[in-house]
């Protein structure tokens, strides 16, 4: 829960924060200043792109009839997302909220291309002066996962399903184990990756 919270936290904070800068300009136009937002899993799912959708929410409810907001959800990382988002643009965003660490590579070009866009990417580490990621910090809320569970394991073996092997999940997936070691040094974790952000048939 607590990482839920932070995560949107930081969604709240720096979309809001870019679209200040935007909205001056807006004032007194009778046009509201177009936001697309590209997830990669449902926000139904009730995790990462339900959290991010939250904090888009928080600033709709915020700024009201000065947005126009357009969300598209559960689209693959690779050149489908790309061309989608290259769309937003052609459609007149000036934000656009890229919620992968696949949308990376795409989202960045289209930052160079289109310097008078604003993009927001979740996760990743490349930058531009229009492009910016943010984070938030997982790794403390699994490292007390890890403690936890070295606690109730009576195997001493401890198992996690990951999606892909991004520095942010390694960074989760390594505090996990050394929270547990913390406890029981004697702790072995098994490390299964399933290549997606959703796929419910794989994860169980």
């Amino acid at each position: 829960m607590s990482q839920k919270l932070e995560r949107r936290t930081f969604l709240k904070g720096t979309l809001a924060a870019s679209t200040a800068i935007m909205l001056p300009m807006r004032a007194m136009a009778s046009e509201p200043l177009k936001i697309g937002v590209v997830l990669p899993s449902p926000a139904a799912d009730v995790g990462w792109s339900h959290t991010l959708l939250a904090g888009v929410d928080t600033v709709k409810k915020a700024y009201g009839d000065m947005l126009q907001v357009t969300v598209l959800e559960n689209i693959a990382e690779g050149p489908d997302a790309d061309r989608i988002a290259n769309g937003l643009v052609a459609d007149g965003n000036k934000v656009l909220l890229l919620g992968s660490f696949g949308y990376q590579n795409g989202g960045i070009q289209i930052a160079k291309r289109n310097p008078d866009v604003s993009v927001i990417h979740a996760s990743g580490y490349l930058t531009e002066p229009n492009f910016s990621p943010f984070t938030a910090k997982y790794w403390q809320g699994t490292y007390l996962m890890g403690m936890a569970a070295a606690s109730l394991t009576k195997s001493k073996k401890l198992g996690c399903v990951a999606a892909f092997a991004i520095p942010e999940l390694i960074t989760s997936i390594n505090a996990f184990m050394l929270g547990a070691r913390s406890v029981n040094p004697e702790i072995e974790m098994s490390v299964v990756w399933v290549n997606s952000w959703f796929d419910p048939a794989s994860e169980q």
